[in-house]
């Protein structure tokens, strides 16, 4: 075999690697040039359900050896597009202009700069977008576009506005690290699976307002220097704000709560999180939220439609201190419904904690943790009907062996004779009751009326009447606490 084709081979292998590692070094110069204009704090977050820091690594996909050539604007209107779109790196100098087109494969902007404005209506694109790292100079306007597949704009910078009005996301959307310098509006889109804007960067006020967030929505990292709001948006199952930086207002304004809610770690909030005038989840249950390291007082809620959670690893006076900075908020804003509903769901806390699952229990079946106090006269009622049930099966022996009451004894004995046993039952309840009450009020007072013990049979009957004198004991006490609250 000749050997001059090999060595022509190897020559261009030696070419191709050349130019390759040529385009990678200028690649992760840009990097290195975006990350000292944009320094950031490094925190941990998740893409793909593994951790990952804001020091993401470059997408460093190379297409070919053209990065950084200049290519002319776009214009395409109602047509399909067939093939790869291929503007990785390329400088677009001229205004895209796309109006009803699909895109049946992929388009790859990665690196890309637009000088002019992007305008995208009624665009679908079957492939992926890629748009890493991505510079929009102008206006950019995706308007009623549909990704079908994963949409990436990782560290996409929008110089001006950024619309994407009454889009769909099919895929995954991941905006990490995005910067809006101004107005971002996602009014009316609709994320169908998970999206991603952790670490992003919004320096004017931003809008999802009627956007539906079909599952995960994460924001944390994020920053907000000028509010954002959320009106009539839907979301599901999470949304993530945590260890944000707000300056401004959130604003939920009639949005769907989603299942669980972490603003955790929003330590700098230089305006207010707004959450007063949510509607309930579309699963009808409260919604858990996690407040954990976060300046409670600028987050504004109404306590009905929601329920604390803490991570496993949170400990017992992290718990407290969110617990007490929540009651003193709904105390000084003078809530009472909600400082009531969160006081008992502390005290049910507290009891969990010391494992006091008995007087837990005792206490919010007897008076609700004490906001039901009139509960107390209804248990009465039934503890003397309880009483008076198993009294009167022994009423004679009552009255006649034990204590002396001869206004009831006489009535009852010859009841007992004249009729039927089941009736005579009947008959002798009215005076039964009347029989408890009194045993058990006098013994409560400490006043006896049994003048001779020695007519006590046994010890049974001795310990079922200190049970009566200590039940009337503890009513006594309890209806005394009640009138001096």
């Amino acid at each position: 075999m000749p050997l001059q084709p090999i060595f022509n081979r190897l020559a261009w292998a030696f070419f191709l690697c050349g130019t390759c590692l040529t385009a990678r070094s200028q690649v992760l110069e840009k990097a290195a040039d975006w990350f000292k204009e944009n320094p950031t704090k490094t925190l941990r977050t998740e893409v793909y359900g593994r951790p990952v820091t804001n020091d993401f690594p470059l997408y460093n996909r190379i297409t070919n050896s053209q990065k950084g050539r200049t290519m002319g604007g776009l214009r395409l209107e109602e047509t399909s597009v067939r093939e790869e779109v291929d503007r990785y790196g390329a400088k677009t100098i001229g205004n895209v202009s796309l109006n009803r087109v699909d895109f049946e494969k992929s388009i790859d902007v990665t690196l890309a700069d637009f000088e002019k404005g992007v305008q995208m209506h009624s665009v679908r694109v079957i492939g992926t977008y890629l748009g890493n790292w991505t510079a929009y100079k102008e206006e950019a306007v995706f308007s009623r576009v549909r990704f079908d597949r994963e949409s990436q704009f990782m560290r996409a910078l929008f110089d001006s506005t950024a619309q994407f009005k009454s889009s769909s996301f099919g895929r995954l959307a991941f905006f990490y690290g995005s910067h809006f310098r101004l107005g971002a509006s996602f009014n009316d889109t609709r994320f169908d699976t998970t999206c991603h804007f952790s670490f992003a960067q919004f320096d004017r006020r931003v809008t999802y307002n009627r956007t539906d967030f079909d599952t995960i929505t994460r924001f944390n990292n994020a920053e907000f220097r000028d509010g954002a709001d959320f009106h009539n948006a839907n979301f599901d199952s999470l949304l993530d704000f945590s260890n944000a930086n707000l300056k401004g207002r959130l604003d939920f304004s009639g949005a769907y709560l989603p299942m669980h809610l972490d603003l955790s770690g929003m330590e700098e909030i230089d305006g207010t999180v707004d959450l007063m005038r949510v509607r309930p989840s579309k699963s009808k249950r409260e919604c858990m939220i996690n407040l954990l390291d976060t300046d409670v007082s600028k987050v504004l809620l109404d306590y009905s439609q929601f329920k604390l959670m803490f991570p496993k690893e949170t400990g017992f006076d992290d718990k407290v201190k969110v617990y007490e900075d929540l009651l003193e908020q709904f105390k000084t804003r003078e809530m009472d419904e909600s400082f009531k509903k969160l006081d008992i769901e502390f005290t049910q806390f507290k009891y969990r904690e010391k494992r006091e699952s008995t007087a837990n229990f005792l206490q919010r079946i007897w008076w609700n943790y004490g906001y039901d106090k009139n509960r107390i006269f209804l248990w009465i009622i039934r503890i003397l009907l309880f009483f008076a049930v198993i009294n009167t099966f022994f009423i004679r022996r009552l009255l006649t062996a034990i204590t002396e009451l001869p206004f009831l004894t006489r009535k009852t004995v010859d009841k007992h004779h004249l009729h039927h046993p089941i009736i005579a039952y009947f008959l002798n309840f009215p005076g039964s009751l009347l029989y408890t009450f009194i045993l058990i009020v006098s013994g409560s007072s400490g006043l006896s009326i049994i003048k001779d013990h020695t007519k006590i049979p046994n010890i049974v009957w001795m310990l079922y009447l200190i049970v009566l004198s200590l039940i009337g004991l503890s009513l006594s006490l309890f209806i005394f606490n009640y009138i001096i609250n």
